[in-house]
């Protein structure tokens, strides 16, 4: 990616934390890039343009982790998948992340553009998601169980980024109690109930 171009979605990204979306316009990116506005529109022709590319970057940076993984042969399923959520739920570009997804999900629902990327990024998202459950657990084969295990973890997982910061709950303990749920729908046998989390 062009140097301009990751300058020019740094600049956006400060803009949006400093005002939000509704102070974010072509003319302050230019201000804030030190580029002329012809020189930012070369790059993006508008608005729509940029925040989609933000929101495609952004969330192709952030899905890398995930298509990246894989588990430890030596530890059981549900051990992986504890330590695959706590590394999701413990990291700390989590509360950064989660401003930025924020503003941009809140600029989906009224932009054509940024709402066609954000739906390209949750179904991308669901198979990456299957796809590391599959590896995890190479026993889980009905697809249907999958699909559910896979509806129940993406939003978890999103929601826990947007809100973590006000949920008195231990991440580790949280995504032990979230590992036994996921194998108990992959694997209907053998279900140990959670430990109550301490609140």
């Amino acid at each position: 990616m062009s140097g301009k171009i990751d300058h020019i979605y740094a600049c956006t990204t400060a803009l949006l934390q400093d005002a939000g979306s509704e102070g974010l316009s072509m003319r302050k990116v230019a201000q804030k890039t030190s580029m002329s506005l012809s020189n930012v529109q070369y790059y993006f022709k508008t608005k729509e343009l940029l925040l989609a590319g933000l929101l495609k970057s952004f969330l192709e940076e952030y899905t890398e982790t995930f298509k990246q993984y894989t588990p430890n042969a030596d530890n059981e399923p549900e051990e992986n998948i504890r330590l695959l959520l706590i590394d999701v739920l413990d990291n700390s570009e989590t509360t950064d992340c989660a401003f930025l997804f924020k503003e941009l999900w809140v600029i989906a629902q009224r932009n054509p553009g940024v709402g066609k990327a954000m739906e390209d990024y949750y179904e991308n998202m669901f198979t990456i998601i299957e796809t590391m459950l599959k590896k995890t657990i190479p026993g889980a084969t009905d697809p249907r169980a999958i699909k559910q295990a896979a509806s129940i973890l993406m939003p978890f997982m999103e929601g826990y980024c947007i809100a973590r910061s006000t949920l008195p709950v231990d991440p580790s303990a949280l995504a032990g109690q979230m590992a036994s749920v996921i194998m108990y729908i992959l694997n209907k046998t053998d279900f140990r109930p959670p430990t109550p989390l301490a609140v």
